[in-house]
């Protein structure tokens, strides 16, 4: 379409869909213009008549003024601005009309918007049709019957409808309750308003400015991007200040080239670019949402259990709050948040676990022997995705496999995924285990010396080939063999 990019509406002028109208007959008046110029100037020149040498003075004038009433030159007049100077009258006529035929095209009530005026022009030197063409089609505008968005009295947005810029600030509004759907299962919106002055006004507007109801709504609610500055608190991480200000973490790292997301340091000060929203939508809610309560640990003391050994009596369950707060958004982020009610919904459950206090009667020396032949094939730490708290030694079926150190058998059987298993409770706070064993040597309550072959070396349990797991434990916390 033949029109400029962007139109700036001037507020409280209508359109004036009689451009024909107003060209019709402005031609005629600059027929005149020498014949008034005479009136008004005719007394002076008949003076002049009288002197001599004057007379072929005043003929050249006169036959100047002729010449000119023949000149078929036209100022075209955009708001009483005179944009240029055509020779070609029905040209430019003719460009105006193919202008307004586009844009009815689009719009059927379009119509254009300037005041525009074609005088006989004298002594200006006209340019090519072509370049006047240009001239109009960046000085001209057409417009329509719409809408606008005005905020605080200054218009930011035009629409092609009065339903258009509604339905804006309408989803707007909606993305608050949305985004509370989207988190809490129950919630009740008290106050939804919009903080700035904000108004829908039905008024002419310029085709050129028309934005789509997307686009508008992404502009109000980030319009410009600013700078601000944060400054580092104690606990904070780069991906925690940036979802802080709702930013990606890659936004922030940009902001700030040089700076190590790993090594932020308490009142470190970083630069964050943020959106600058031109409107804020402000929600106040009440939501109601579950919490988990954690539950407790009793230990019991127990003599028949050796020190280092723990059994659950009673297992643990967390308890349930249902919690209504009050909580204040802006923009779909919650500002504020104030506890209202807290229910208890079930009671938290007390785990018991119960902790062997006897003393083996054989005491280890802290020194551990290798306690099989064989080569590392998986060592301890994180293995697919979780933790392995062994030591693989891989060796062939039947191997022997030997105390780590002196102490008291205090397990000797199948347990789940270890299979047959050893667990040796060394006295000072050291436990060690001998998981996947072919066959067991030894009896719960045996005592045994470092280096004392307690079983060999199978593939029973959770397993994919012959190979000892060997866990060391000290106080009831697994540590890695390899340091022992």
């Amino acid at each position: 379409m033949l029109r400029k990019d962007y139109v700036q509406v001037r507020g409280g002028e209508g359109m004036n869909p009689l451009w024909k109208q107003q060209l019709a007959g402005l031609a005629e008046k600059g027929k005149h213009y020498l014949d008034r110029w005479w009136l008004q100037n005719k007394d002076k020149y008949q003076r002049l008549l009288a002197k001599p040498g004057v007379v072929p003075g005043v003929l050249s004038v006169l036959c100047l003024s002729a010449a000119l009433q023949l000149t078929d030159q036209w100022q075209v007049v955009v708001d009483d601005e005179v944009v240029g100077v055509t020779e070609d009258r029905q040209a430019i006529v003719g460009y105006l009309q193919e202008l307004d035929d586009c844009n009815r095209k689009e719009y059927e009530s379009a119509e254009m918007i300037n005041d525009l005026k074609l005088a006989r022009s004298f002594g200006i030197p006209a340019v090519k049709t072509e370049d006047m063409q240009l001239v109009l089609q960046d000085k001209l505008e057409w417009g329509i019957p719409g809408a606008v968005i005005a905020i605080d009295n200054r218009d930011v947005l035009a629409f092609k409808d009065l339903s258009s810029a509604q339905a804006v600030v309408a989803n707007i509004k909606q993305k608050t309750t949305e985004r509370l759907a989207n988190l809490y299962k129950t919630f009740n919106v008290t106050a939804l308003n919009i903080r700035e002055n904000l108004q829908v006004i039905e008024k002419p507007v310029a085709i050129a400015s028309l934005v789509d109801e997307a686009t508008a709504e992404t502009f109000l609610l980030s319009g410009q991007r600013k700078e601000v500055r944060h400054i580092v608190s104690r606990g904070e991480t780069f991906t925690r200040i940036a979802a802080s200000r709702g930013i990606r973490p890659s936004e922030l790292a940009e902001a700030n080239p040089g700076v190590k997301a790993t090594q932020l340091q308490i009142g470190q000060e970083l630069a964050v670019t943020v959106p600058d929203p031109l409107i804020h939508v402000e929600a106040t809610a009440e939501v109601t949402e579950t919490k988990t309560v954690p539950f407790e640990t009793e230990y019991v003391k127990d003599s028949s259990l050796y020190k280092g050994e723990k059994k659950t009596v009673t297992k643990g369950q967390n308890g349930i709050d249902e919690v209504t707060s009050v909580l204040t958004l802006v923009n779909g982020q919650t500002v504020g948040s104030e506890v209202k009610t807290t229910t208890r919904v079930k009671e938290p459950v007390t785990a018991v676990v119960k902790q062997g206090t006897k003393v083996a009667v054989v005491t280890g020396s802290g020194r551990f022997v290798w306690p099989t032949q064989g080569s590392i094939t998986s060592p301890y730490g994180m293995r697919w995705g979780k933790m392995h708290y062994g030591l693989d030694i891989g060796a062939s079926r039947g191997t022997a496999i030997v105390a780590a150190d002196s102490g008291v058998v205090v397990y000797s059987g199948r347990r789940g995924n270890y299979g047959y298993m050893v667990e040796i409770n060394h006295g000072n706070g050291y436990v060690t285990r001998y998981g996947h064993c072919s066959q067991l040597l030894v009896s719960k309550g045996a005592k045994v010396s470092r280096g004392q072959l307690i079983a060999k070396v199978g593939s029973t349990g959770y397993s994919f080939g012959n190979h000892l797991h060997f866990e060391v434990l000290y106080q009831g916390v697994n540590k890695n063999p390899i340091n022992f």
